[in-house]
């Protein structure tokens, strides 16, 4: 078989025409067998035979490449010449798959609006319409293929009909394209009408249109994939220095995912570098090859990972955490970092989260511009901390809640400080007694409420002031301490006395009615010992003991009433 030509025909994927070569070349485009890689197999296959046996003029043997279907049919026809020796056939498979493909392509035309037709199946009609088992068409008429026993008078001009017979054929009559195919094979046939005619112009006029898109990156490459059905990968890193002890981000995917296994990555040295789901973290210093291998362990694409060893700040204290400021004031916040010789101990970042309420500069001055609450923040590469500022009007004035109170000994009275405005800035609220004799004092936490507790034996007056720390402001309040009345021997009698004589200057008169008259009033002398009793009272007490002027002013008030009534009513007898 030395002078044997071997002739390849080789249908790629996703194209619709095939390659012819002869012994290795090429086929002529001059050649009429160049024609026939410009027509579907269906059209052209019986005559694509008939060429090679006229050109080549000699005995050769056939090598296809193809689906199963343009195997067998080719076979069939090979068989018919008196040329071609030997046949062999080789089915491939679409390494990522039909549904696959037309699913991305699907939702690229979508995504950017192509409006491409996205309808990737057949019409058939005719009697024989029931042998078909595939899923890729609809029954409807008028079709776009007819399965029929035979070829009627009614099919238009460039429709195909599929005729069910005992051997393969290709003819065209009357401008109908006339395809025999054993029975066996008909739902073969269906599905390769369906492939070639539908769904390869939908995903080459969506992937046509891509090119004219601002696809991603990700979807350029699927795009690439899918079109030489051959996988690729993406593979990003977000950056190629690190520090020891730092993780970056990196991308590795491979596409289509259906081809997960086709590539790996490849690190030279892992006990520098940990490799994550997503990151990759720095372990050692070094520089470190991040490679990506296909299945045979070929490198395709390697990236250079510097790793280096600083030391940078990786604690923050703010000192104070938080602030209270008036409006125009300024205020220093200190910023404490370890290490303390940090290679970026010196270039922290200052930043407000409003500078319209308070501005920060790069040593940590603050200065309060309006009302508001603020984070003030300090950072480096890899750590940060926060600050509280508070904002507030400045104060106007202080009052308080009681301007005067009297307090027995013992007793509490509360006072609060009130502040203009309520949210004012201000200093430590402090409050002072003038006589610290007086008693004690209980402030609350924040310094607005004061309970004052009287501690003394003796009637003592002062003031309670309250005043702002660095301020002028302050207010008082005029204190009075009474000191508990306990009841004495004159006191007792006093009010023993005045007593009896109230009740008697009622009784007597009426006892002595009839003759006692005003000598019957006087016969009552307990009125006139309470009187007296307190007057003595009052003397002792400086007139500071209210029961001997009540007391005495009880009395007296009797006395004249009942004297009055002695005089009109009463007649001696």
């Amino acid at each position: 078989m030395s002078n044997v030509s071997t002739v390849s025909i080789s249908f790629e994927p996703l194209k619709r025409y095939a390659k012819i070569s002869a012994d290795g070349d090429h086929i002529s485009p001059y050649s009429d067998l160049a024609s026939c890689e410009n027509k579907d197999l269906h059209v052209c296959g019986k005559r694509l035979v008939q060429l090679l046996d006229e050109e080549l003029g000699g005995e050769y043997q056939l090598e296809v490449k193809g689906s199963q279907f343009q195997i067998d049919l080719l076979r069939a026809f090979a068989g018919n010449s008196d040329f071609c020796v030997a046949f062999h056939g080789t089915a491939i498979n679409l390494p990522f798959g039909v549904d696959e493909t037309v699913g991305f392509a699907a939702e690229l035309n979508s995504k950017y609006s192509y409006g491409i037709d996205s309808n990737t199946r057949i019409h058939i009609g005719g009697d024989l319409v029931g042998q078909i088992q595939t899923a890729s068409v609809v029954v409807a008429d008028p079709a776009e293929i007819y399965i029929m026993s035979q070829v009627p008078d009614t099919i238009e001009k460039g429709k195909t009909v599929l005729l069910v017979s005992d051997h393969f054929d290709i003819r065209n009559t009357r401008g109908i394209n006339i395809v025999e195919v054993p029975n066996t094979h008909v739902d073969a046939f269906i599905e390769y009408y369906c492939y070639f005619t539908k769904t390869i112009p939908f995903i080459d006029a969506v992937f046509s249109a891509s090119r004219y898109s601002p696809l991603s990156r990700t979807e350029k490459h699927l795009v690439e994939a899918y079109t030489t059905q051959t996988s690729r990968y993406v593979f990003d890193i977000a950056k190629n220095a690190l520090d020891v002890g730092e993780s970056v981000g990196f991308q590795f995917r491979v596409l289509p995912e259906s081809a997960s296994d086709t590539f790996h990555l490849m690190v030279d040295r892992p006990d520098a570098v940990a490799v994550g789901n997503d990151s990759l973290s720095a372990k050692e210093e070094g520089i470190v090859s991040i490679s990506v291998a296909d299945s045979n362990g070929r490198i395709c694409e390697s990236k250079q990972l510097t790793i280096s060893k600083h030391s940078y700040v990786n604690s923050i204290r703010l000192v104070p955490s938080g602030l209270t400021l008036e409006v125009g004031k300024q205020s220093r916040i200190t910023a404490y970092v370890l290490p303390e010789n940090a290679e970026d101990a010196d270039s922290l970042k200052w930043s407000s989260s409003d500078t319209n309420i308070v501005h920060v500069t790069s040593a940590g001055e603050i200065i309060a511009l309006k009302p508001g609450r603020v984070t003030i923040t300090v950072s480096t590469n890899i750590c940060r901390e926060q600050a509280q500022i508070t904002v507030c009007p400045p104060l106007e004035k202080i009052s308080l809640s009681r301007n005067e109170i009297t307090v027995q000994v013992g007793a509490s009275e509360m006072v609060v400080c009130n502040l203009l405005p309520d949210d004012a800035a201000h200093g430590e609220i402090i409050w002072e007694l003038s006589n610290d004799g007086m008693g004690t004092l209980d402030v609350s936490g924040d310094g607005k409420t004061c309970r004052f507790t009287a501690a003394t034996s003796s009637i003592v007056k002062g003031n309670l002031k309250c005043r702002i720390k660095g301020t002028e402001k302050s207010a008082t309040c005029a204190i009075t301490v009474m000191p508990e009345q306990k009841p004495t021997g004159l006191m007792t009698c006093t009010i023993v006395f005045s007593i009896l004589g109230i009740v008697g200057s009622f009784l007597i008169p009426l006892i002595w009615f009839g003759g006692g008259g005003i000598g019957g009033f006087f016969a009552d002398a307990f009125l006139p010992v309470g009187i007296i009793l307190s007057l003595i009272g009052k003397a002792k007490t400086e007139n500071k003991e209210k029961i001997f002027h009540t007391m005495l002013v009880v009395d007296i008030i009797v006395t004249v009433v009942m004297f009055l009534f002695a005089i009109i009513c009463c007649h001696p007898q």
